[in-house]
């Protein structure tokens, strides 16, 4: 028995894998629902609701497997914007991080950058003014703050960014 996935994670949150047998076999699939997922996952089996998932849980799919079956699930991706604690702190500054599932997000173009949100708004909403680029996955604008974008870390060559941008009220 064999498993062939397809996905574009972390480009597309779609998951399909398809079950290669030479025979009917008996067996016991487990899928992670990962403890980043922004809610419940729902699995289906051959394009029926077979099973849900919690974040941080594994999924156990015991059946009869037969050749082409196949598994599909949306992996539960959002933003999120989360106070940093770190060591590195600026005086008079609350720094945050901006994650999309398990990607870290850096904002480019300082080593210092200082983001609003609205008056009266808490700064984990800053996640609401995360603009998505549809030319580019995974890199965001951020509506109110001209100029200012997120990418992912890891796709940083040479240019100044933070991870921890400080966010205040305007």
């Amino acid at each position: 028995m064999a498993l062939a996935v397809k996905t574009r994670f972390p480009f597309e949150t779609a998951v399909k894998a398809t079950v290669n047998t030479g025979a009917a076999t008996q067996a016991k699939i487990r899928i992670r629902a990962p403890s980043w997922a922004s809610g419940k996952m729902a699995i289906l089996v051959n394009s029926k609701s077979a099973a849900t998932g919690n974040p941080g849980s594994y999924v156990v799919l015991d059946r009869t497997w037969v050749d082409g079956d196949t598994i599909e699930f949306t992996l539960p991706a959002s933003l999120r914007v989360k106070r940093y604690t770190g060591e590195d702190q600026i005086a008079g500054k609350r720094r945050y991080s901006v994650e999309y599932g398990p990607i870290l997000l850096a904002a480019v173009g300082s080593s210092q950058v200082d983001l609003m949100v609205e008056k009266g708004k808490r700064p984990e909403s800053l996640s609401d003014h995360l603009q998505a680029d549809p030319e580019s996955p995974l890199h965001f604008t951020v509506r109110d703050n001209p100029g200012q974008k997120f990418i992912p870390y890891w796709q940083i060559s040479s240019e100044e960014f933070t991870c921890f941008p400080s966010v205040s009220e305007a």
